[in-house]
């Protein structure tokens, strides 16, 4: 097996290709409305494989929205209704989740989506929007919880 950089290399190569190939093509039609998740068959291998344990510490900025503290007490809500929601763990204008990697990235793509679509600014559009998120996978804080339960 081809280590990471030549794999990331054989990507990058294969991408230059297939956008002068694409360059001709037409756009592609626009994605229809409501939540829908993208086609996973077109990921590289690695996005599918996410760890059994993460924890993630997020920040959602809408930019230039008038009603943001309403739209921050929704992605609240969110994510307190998660799998991956730590009670009692939210310092200030930040959200932590932890758990399963797909709860975990669902709660990030769901929160993302929701602030996307709450804002004022663009109606047709929602307005602009940033999520700061910090992952951490492998702590050595987990690994040794998972020894002492073996004993």
């Amino acid at each position: 097996q081809a280590s990471a950089p030549a794999r990331i290399a054989a990507r990058i190569a294969g991408a230059a290709g297939k956008a002068s190939a694409d360059a001709a093509a037409p756009p592609p039609a626009a994605s229809p409305p409501g939540r829908r998740r993208p086609d996973e068959t077109a990921w590289v291998a690695e996005a599918a494989q996410l760890p059994g344990r993460v924890a993630c510490q997020f920040s959602i900025y809408v930019l230039g929205d008038l009603n943001y503290e309403a739209t921050r007490a929704r992605v609240a809500e969110l994510v307190a209704c998660s799998p991956a929601a730590c009670p009692g763990a939210m310092p200030p204008f930040c959200e932590v989740v932890e758990g399963d990697g797909e709860d975990v990235f669902t709660v990030l793509r769901d929160a993302f989506t929701l602030a996307r679509e709450s804002g004022t600014v663009n109606t047709a559009g929602g307005s602009h929007v940033v999520l700061h998120a910090t992952l951490t996978a492998n702590l050595s804080k987990w690994k040794r919880e998972a020894l002492a339960a073996r004993q």
